[in-house]
């Protein structure tokens, strides 16, 4: 590809051929959102909310959102299994992230990504109501 120098929103900084193919290489081999699929005793809070799901882009970042919930409504206990990475979108360690989750008030809830895949709730606030998976992100390492 040939690329014209342009400018980024502030009008201000030029982006020429060398930059833009590094832009590019963040970006390739991105093949979108794919749906979490939720392990059993989980569901998607929907009422317009994104639901759970995840995408790679080429440089490996792996990238996990949505608002999920148990059901039925019952807080799970610490460690249970949200849902499971496929191969290729997992880290190589184990990585803890804090989120959101319903209380009085709203409340840090934990969510592990673990390195067999496992995408976990390790507790905090009250995911029978939902718990926010926005945040969650790594870079895949297996």
């Amino acid at each position: 590809m040939t690329y014209q120098k342009q400018t980024w929103v502030d009008g201000q900084t030029p982006v020429d051929a060398a930059h833009m193919s590094h832009i590019e290489d963040g970006i390739a081999g991105d093949l979108g959102w794919t749906a979490l699929a939720l392990a059993a005793g989980w569901a998607n809070v929907g009422s317009g909310w994104v639901g759970g799901r995840y995408r790679r882009l080429g440089s490996g970042l792996v990238i996990v959102e949505g608002l999920v919930t148990t059901y039925p409504a019952a807080d799970p206990p610490v460690d249970t299994v949200i849902a499971t990475l496929p191969a290729g979108y997992i880290p190589g360690l184990n990585i803890a992230f804090a989120t959101i989750a319903p209380g009085a008030p709203p409340m840090a809830a934990r969510i592990d990504v673990l390195s067999n895949g496992d995408i976990t709730w390790n507790g905090g606030g009250y995911p029978s109501q939902w718990v926010g998976l926005a945040g969650v992100a790594f870079f895949a390492e297996q």
